[in-house]
């Protein structure tokens, strides 16, 4: 079949899958589009009245458009008259049924047809999702924010779901359609022929999501089969970004997936982020404000003006965008050495609003107060107490990382495992068995003599985790009481849309685990360049994230510019991206979190305020007290 045929088939099975209004408009058209053409014939063809003219156009039109909706016979003068235009009547009404009645048919059939399976999609640069699950509907609208002010983009849906069900949920769950065009095609993602429908090689990214169905225990393995099924299209080159909820399954992802798939280990990241979160509640805030593509964002930027200066000198270079790493041949650093020399081709890491032009300001553009700067003094890391309520997946990663971390006589009490106890690094992890939502079972703890809690949601239904995990927190509110100062409680949920009710239990900070996966998706389906960076944001000793005491930076109460805050960061090796107002802040949005202010931007940080940092210092040095 030629292109322009497929281009053709495509836009009236796109039109028909409208709904009845539109195929309403298309009948009506057709019938302007016949009258028209018959006019001409018409006038042509009808003899000329007593004066020598012809008909009116307008009218000859007119006339030509009812007779397409009636039938029109002359009156007869004759009776034999009067019985052939019965019997012609009757024969039109059966012939006109009869044609009516097969041209409905076939409209049914095709809808029918359109409706379960759906045409080819003939669209170019467009962004193929395949697979359906909850978090289809954040990495849409993410999508749908990052393509404002420019033409409207088109997803394509391919999914082992109905139709009607695709497009009704996402009618009724995305948020920013005016952005945003969906089209759904059923069928199973990692079939071939299927994959078809998709029109891969003119796509700009492939987002594959893993099932969500509860009898499936392995959703890798239908992910890893995509893959391999992607790896088989012919002249299919279109960058693919995946998630893998077991990390042993990561080696054959890649494997499967190519250089072209992006592989994500998102058990391995959730939990980093949790035990992050434990240490510094807000620091969740400031991630999924650089994941999403609202407010500050992470980019790539080459500015050859820079070579020849230093990294350091970068810091304060432009007028609100923050310098954070580089890219070179050898691979992506976060925080380099602040004496680093800049070549011509290095790539800046930065952090900016969009995607305009970044403004340069001259050395000292922005004054330097220096007579606020302080030099701050390292924190030692202390034992800490953690409590880890409720179990998961991610729950030996989790261990992990906060034993990895843990200062000398820490120690970890875990709630929803097997029985014991053992020591694993610096810390004794004991381990319950219970329910870590039954307030027995936290009164016998003793909750309010640990200084971190950690509550986990359990696989399964993401509706039933986050209600437990209400629950465990609703208990939590009303134990702590007045040690609530004191103990800082972390939360998991699995669902975006228990976020509010989250908040309502005053809980210090909450990781809303597949809607950050969803945020992290969809910025690597649009600059996969920069998959490195989110890794090290969240790796262990890499460079990461942090909340340090504005004290340590600035002197508490005086009226500074960011580009002073950015300065004294910078002498202790540090990077400055934002500040923290940790005052009646942790029930709004945002935590008091402002990330990449202005230079010029003027703050007053009190004793309890923070400052948003980038460093390669282990988080215990730099973690808020």
């Amino acid at each position: 079949m030629s292109r322009l045929w497929l281009r053709c088939r495509y836009w009236f099975d796109s039109t028909l899958a409208r709904g009845t209004w539109t195929n309403i408009m298309l009948l009506i058209l057709i019938a302007l589009v016949v009258a028209t053409l018959l006019t001409p014939m018409i006038l042509v063809l009808t003899p000329l009245d007593a004066n020598g003219e012809r008909r009116d156009v307008v009218a000859t039109f007119w006339d030509t458009l009812g007779k397409e909706f009636r039938l029109a016979l002359p009156h007869p003068s004759q009776p034999w008259q009067l019985m052939l235009q019965l019997l012609l009547g009757a024969a039109a009404v059966f012939f006109g049924a009869a044609v009516t009645t097969v041209l409905v048919s076939g409209l049914i059939g095709k809808l029918i047809a359109l409706r379960a399976v759906g045409s080819r999609v003939m669209e170019s640069g467009h962004v193929v999702i395949l697979g359906w699950s909850e978090q289809i509907f954040t990495i849409i609208d993410e999508l749908a924010t990052a393509q404002a002010g420019r033409r409207k983009l088109v997803v394509a849906v391919l999914a082992n779901e109905d139709l009607a069900m695709m497009n009704a949920a996402i009618q009724q769950r995305v948020r920013q359609r005016k952005h945003v065009r969906v089209v759904c095609r059923h069928g199973i993602p990692m079939d071939e022929d299927d994959l078809l429908l998709m029109n891969l090689a003119q796509a700009r990214s492939v987002i594959l999501l893993n099932p969500q169905s509860p009898g499936d225990t392995d959703p890798d393995t239908t992910t890893i089969k995509t893959l391999l099924a992607l790896s088989t299209q012919p002249d299919v080159t279109t960058p693919v970004v995946a998630a893998m909820s077991s990390t042993g399954n990561m080696e054959v992802a890649r494997l499967a997936g190519g250089r072209q798939a992006t592989i994500l280990d998102a058990d391995d990241l959730i939990a980093r982020l949790i035990t992050h979160a434990a240490r510094q509640p807000g620091v969740s805030a400031i991630l999924t404000d650089l994941f999403d593509f609202a407010g500050a964002e992470v980019r790539l930027t080459r500015q050859p003006t820079l070579a020849g200066s230093t990294f350091g000198a970068a810091l304060t270079a432009f007028a609100a965008a923050v310098p954070i790493g580089l890219v070179r041949a050898g691979g992506t650093v976060l925080n380099p050495e602040h004496h680093t020399t800049l070549a011509e081709d290095d790539q800046l890491v930065v952090l900016a609003e969009d995607y305009g032009p970044l403004k340069l300001v001259p050395p000292g553009g922005v004054p330097v107060i220096s007579s606020a700067i302080v030099a701050g003094d390292a924190v030692a890391a202390q034992p800490v107490r953690h409590l880890v309520l409720g179990w998961n997946r991610r729950g030996p990663r989790i261990l992990a990382d906060l034993t990895e971390n843990a200062a000398p006589g820490s120690t970890i009490t875990v709630v929803g495992g097997e029985p014991g106890a053992q020591l694993m690094g610096n810390a004794h992890v004991t381990i319950h068995s219970g329910r870590s939502s039954d307030r027995s079972t936290l009164a016998d703890l003793g909750v309010d003599s640990y200084h971190q809690i950690i509550v986990l949601a359990a696989d399964g239904p993401a509706l039933a985790a986050d209600a437990q995990v209400i629950s465990t927190l609703l208990h939590l509110r009303a134990m702590l009481g007045t040690r609530r100062q004191q103990c800082t409680v972390v939360s998991e949920v699995r669902d975006d849309r228990d976020r509010k009710l989250i908040q309502a239990t005053r809980v210090d900070d909450f990781i809303v685990s597949d809607h950050l996966i969803s945020l992290l998706m969809a910025q690597l389906s649009e600059q996969s360049a920069i998959s490195d960076v989110f890794t090290q944001l969240l790796g262990s000793n890499n460079a990461r994230v942090c909340l340090r005491r504005a004290a340590d930076l600035v002197q508490p109460g005086a009226t500074v510019n960011f580009a002073t805050i950015a300065e004294s960061a910078r002498r202790q090796g540090h990077i400055a991206i934002g500040y923290r107002h940790t005052r009646g802040t942790s029930s709004v949005a945002g935590f008091g979190v402002v990330l990449n202010p202005p230079l010029a931007t003027e703050v007053v940080l009190g004793e309890g305020d923070q400052v948003v940092i980038l460093t390669a210092d282990r988080v215990g040095r730099s973690q808020a007290v």
